[in-house]
Formats: structure tokens, sequence, C-alpha cells
């Protein structure tokens, strides 16, 4: 809090110190006179010093409400929220590689070959892979065939699309007669579960196809030549 200045004259202010301080001042007589009083130069001095210092507080004051005032002003703000969202959908993806059983010799017995379908899905999402019967006509799951491609084989031989060589695909490495179908868990069939993990390759989860060539009947008067057929894996989720 600053007291505001009150005007008190000079000759006001010497009256109250002399009747509140009993204070006098000796003039500069010989002899002094003892029933008289007045004012030395150095009393006149104080006076002076005193009025002054109360014109020069009254003035630092002055100068140090009006540095504050202009210090006072500051930058207006405003502010607002919003939102972020987003969602994260259920979805899968997947893959797969070629199975290449190499050559077959008819009467040598079977042959075993592997690939793979990868498998990525959101975290926490389940999953089952099912493989279709191929597409060679007439295909089953109990039979599923490769046909002739037409194209030479590495001896040259050509065997017509007509030419059939019977394969079949498992779930586990137990193949043959004791194997599980890999199909679409239909007719004794069964298909592979899964759990994903997330949808970087780290996290893919590849499920091993087991393959065979068994050296059956039917096999056994195979066509020299090429054979393929094209297996679809479908992830249902």
């Amino acid at each position: 809090m600053v007291t505001e200045p009150v005007d008190i004259g000079g000759r006001d202010v010497y009256k109250m110190l002399q009747k509140r301080l009993r204070i006098r001042f000796s003039c500069h007589r010989i002899p002094p006179r003892r029933d008289s009083m007045c004012v030395s130069l150095t009393g006149l001095s104080f006076l002076r010093g005193l009025m002054n210092f109360r014109l020069s507080l009254t003035a630092v004051v002055s100068l140090s409400l009006l540095l504050a005032g202009a210090g006072v002003a500051q930058a207006g703000t405003a502010t607002a929220t919003f939102n972020v969202t987003a969602t994260v959908p259920t979805w899968c993806k997947v893959s797969a590689t070629n199975l290449n059983f190499g050559p077959y010799n008819p009467g040598s017995g079977a042959v075993t070959g592997n690939s793979a379908v990868t498998v990525n899905c959101t975290k926490g999402t389940a999953f089952t892979v099912a493989l279709n019967a191929g597409s060679s006509t007439g295909a089953t799951f109990t039979n599923r065939n490769m046909t002739g491609t037409g194209a030479a084989d590495p001896a040259g031989d050509t065997a017509p699309s007509s030419a059939l060589l019977n394969y079949q695909l498992y779930t586990t490495a137990t193949v043959g007669s004791g194997g599980t179908v890999w199909g679409d868990g239909s007719t004794g069939t069964s298909t592979v579960s899964g759990t994903g993990t997330g949808m970087g390759t780290p996290q893919a989860i590849a499920e091993t196809v087991y393959g065979q060539i068994p050296d059956s009947t039917a096999n056994l008067a195979a066509v020299p030549g090429a054979y393929s057929d094209t297996v679809t894996a479908t992830v249902t989720y």
C-alpha cells in the first residue's frame, strides 16, 4: 500500500517539531537570547532536507507506479479442444509358396514335398486356413490330381492335359493312409487354425503344407512329362 503524501509547509513542520520534540535551535548571537526562539542555519538545512526528501519520495513512488503500469499489459490467449479418433479393423492377409515335388519315378516309391501358407492377422484375431481340392477337372479332396501341362520336362517328354498324376496334401508330417487331409473341413478333411499376433513380418505365421505323390496303381501308369495343379488357400477370420 502506498500512502498519499500530505502537503505540509515548512513552517508547519517547524512548529510540529518544536511542539512534539521540544527541539530548540540556538541563534548565532553573542550572547544568545534565552527568551526567544530562532532557527539556526543548521535547523534550516534540516528542514530543507526534510522537504526535499518528501518530494523525492513522492517522485520515486510516482515513477515506480508508472513503470509498473507499463509492464502490466499481456498478450491475450484463447483455447479449444478437439478429439483424435481412429479404428483398427479386424483383417488378415495370406501368401503361399509353391510345392515342387521334383521328379517322380513310378514304381520307385512315394515322393513327398512341403510348401507353406503364411498368414498375418491383426493381434488376437482367430483364423482358419482351408485348401480347396485343386483346379483339375473332377478333383476331389480324396483324389487331388495334377494334369499334364503339354510342356516338355527336362527329358523332353510332354504330357497332355488329359494326363493325370495323383497327389495329396496333409496338415502334419504324417502323410499317406495315416495322415489328415488338408481341405475345407468337409468329407473327412481338416483345416488349420491359429490366432493372429500382428501384421508385421515378425508376426507372420507360417503353416506348413505336407504333400505326397503316392506310388499308387493310377500313378504307376503316369505318362512322362510335366504336371501341375493350382490350389487355393482361403483364410477365414
